[in-house]
């Protein structure tokens, strides 16, 4: 059977692509070519958003998700696939192989969520949600951004998007002065499904899931800021997303410099397309980083 590919499908495999390559503006600029010929597309304006905080425009991509968001309310939630499938999908385009390509709008449900198990990073609706959490974050409206990861963490299948989204809920909860709030959500890790022994091995590879759940056990107690900083030395990813939530571990403590050197470590070594690295780059230009919880 050949897959049939709508307009905006083709807007967003060749934006995706131009994002591979590295140019994320270029990126945005085919989203608005998209959104003029269809208006108010939810996956078109959702992935514009994460082009334009990649981009550094955060107020542009608070705009996009936020207007995504409120629009996927009559919108079925669906499979978001790897970098894999999607330069895969390209080819096969280009080829004229339109039955390889991968259905481009799989709806969630345990069917999909089985047969994609390998090729998904995660679905519409939470990927949406916590991109918004993530500019909300940013510009410094914690309770908002908390807000919207607890959408993200309601709505994701999968442990990478519910611990991310834990993560990023804890943080922002802490820094709108909710402490009691966010030792709360530490709970929600005993939910996921994981090995202590192999998470704290310095051999195996810092995926983002295990990232995530080693900084949560470091704002639990179980691990030491010292414990995640060993392991990020050879993978920039994996260096900026442990390297901000040292950082932050830091500053939650009231310890400014060593905070302050933590980013500064992210910068200089980190990948500057992660969001860790995007996150200390604010702390860093943002004068009120030195006051952990945000003004009244």
């Amino acid at each position: 059977m050949t897959n049939v590919l709508t307009e905006a499908d083709r807007f967003l495999l060749a934006a995706r692509l131009e994002g591979y390559l590295g140019h994320n503006r270029e990126a945005v600029q085919i989203l608005t070519e998209g959104l003029n010929h269809t208006p108010g597309d939810v996956r078109l304006l959702q992935l514009r958003g994460v082009k334009r905080l990649i981009a550094r425009d955060v107020r542009g991509a608070l705009e996009d998700l936020d207007q995504a968001a409120a629009g996927l309310a009559g919108v079925p939630d669906e499979i978001e696939f790897y970098r894999t499938v999607i330069e895969r999908d390209v080819i096969n385009i280009l080829l004229g192989r339109l039955g390889r390509i991968e259905a481009q709008h799989p709806v969630v449900d345990e069917a999909s969520a089985a047969a994609t198990k390998h090729l998904s990073r995660g679905t519409l609706h939470a990927s949406t949600w916590f991109h918004l959490g993530v500019a909300r974050y940013l510009v410094r409206d914690f309770v908002s951004a908390g807000e919207a990861f607890e959408v993200s963490r309601s709505a994701a299948l999968d442990d990478h998007q519910i611990v991310a989204a834990l993560d990023w809920q804890f943080m922002s909860w802490q820094r709108a002065g909710m402490g009691d709030e966010a030792v709360w959500l530490l709970s929600h890790l005993d939910a996921v499904s994981y090995d202590p022994e192999q998470l704290d091995s310095p051999c195996v590879p810092n995926s983002l899931k295990g990232c995530y759940v080693q900084r949560l056990r470091m704002y639990r107690g179980e691990l030491k800021p010292e414990d995640l900083l060993r392991r990020d030395t050879e993978d920039s990813l994996a260096l900026a997303t442990l390297g901000y939530g040292v950082g932050n571990w830091y500053l939650s403590h009231g310890f400014t410099a060593a905070a302050r050197r933590s980013f500064d470590r992210v910068l200089e070594l980190g990948d500057p397309t992660t969001l860790g690295y995007l996150a200390a780059e604010f702390e860093d230009q943002n004068c009120e980083s030195r006051s952990f919880v945000s003004s009244p």
